[in-house]
């Protein structure tokens, strides 16, 4: 009797759940074409020397016949001279079809390297219930990066200058890209005892400026400052953070040349060595942007054997 019993009120269960699937509604459906942005889209668009252009689909869920909607395409504020493709004020898709792809060139060599672009899409009608009506499109030029890492040896000539330091020299590590046209340093200011022994430090980094400023560091993942040597009697390296702050706030570097008054000598990379007018840059109306035309940092790019390892 009782397996009877519980054979019974599973079949009560059952006929219960079976009743009230009855009753169930399917999910609508839409009544129109569908038009949605499909959210495959990655949050990063990539720009790269080979597939510069930038595709972004647009698809529909009813098929039926041909339809057609009102899209708006947009270009963030300032970013206008990069995307040179015309945008397209609407999208037709032909009976059976479900896709349809916009394809936007971009000036990609006046991209500036892991910069973001910004780049909105809006369907403004017959838009689906279930998809995407509107996005925003984060596209940057993206650089492939060597795996090896190569030793540079670093004369900061700007940064003792600034400071009341004696200029001397250390090592610093770096990668190319592929193909080759940048460089980026990693971390080259970062204190220098998280890298090697303490005893080690004024040997292989005679300004021991890690007492200075090991507390001052932002961030625990590396930084990197980028280096363009696309040409190499016009070498630039764009505004970028050091990686430490003091009370003047952040600090970032940039080459000089064609942006600061005085600054009459681009950077030049001759022989695998870098020489550059830097000047340094903070938040702070104390500090604002200071260098001076007639020092040069330089950067020894040829394969160096240090005496420590950072």
């Amino acid at each position: 009797m009782k397996v009877f019993s519980v054979f019974a009120v599973i079949a009560t269960v059952m006929l219960a759940s079976c009743a009230k699937d009855e009753g169930m509604k399917p999910a609508p459906k839409d009544e129109g074409p569908g038009i949605y942005i499909p959210n495959t889209i990655p949050a990063i668009v990539a720009a790269r020397q080979e597939t510069s252009d930038i595709v972004v689909p647009i698809c529909r869920t009813n098929t039926d016949g041909e339809a057609t909607a009102n899209i708006k395409f947009a270009v963030a504020t300032g970013d206008e001279a990069i995307f040179t493709g015309t945008m397209p004020t609407s999208v037709t898709f032909a009976d059976g079809e479900d896709r349809v792809e916009f394809i936007f060139p971009v000036d990609f060599e006046n991209m500036v390297p892991d910069q973001s672009y910004g780049l909105s899409v809006t369907v403004e009608e017959n838009t689906s219930i279930y998809g995407l009506n509107y996005m925003e499109l984060d596209v940057r030029r993206m650089i492939d990066w060597v795996e090896d890492i190569h030793v540079a040896k670093y004369t900061a000539t700007l940064f003792a200058g600034l400071f009341g330091l004696p200029t001397d020299t250390w090592y610093v590590l770096y990668q190319k890209s592929t193909p080759e046209r940048f460089y980026r340093l990693i971390t080259p200011y970062r204190p220098y005892e998280k890298y090697i022994p303490k005893e080690d430090s004024e040997e292989f980094f005679p300004l021991g400026i890690e007492e200075i400023w090991a507390e001052e560091m932002l961030y625990d993942d590396e930084t990197y400052i980028l280096i363009d040597a696309g040409d190499p009697d016009n070498v630039t390296i764009r505004e970028q953070s050091l990686g430490f702050a003091w009370s003047y706030g952040e600090f970032s570097i940039v080459s000089a040349y064609g942006i600061y008054t005085g600054f009459d000598t681009p950077g030049v990379l001759e022989n695998g060595v870098l020489t550059v007018a830097l000047v340094m840059t903070a938040p702070s109306e104390d500090f604002g942007a200071q260098g001076n035309p007639a020092v040069f940092d330089v950067i020894d790019f040829n394969e160096q054997t240090p005496t420590a390892a950072r």
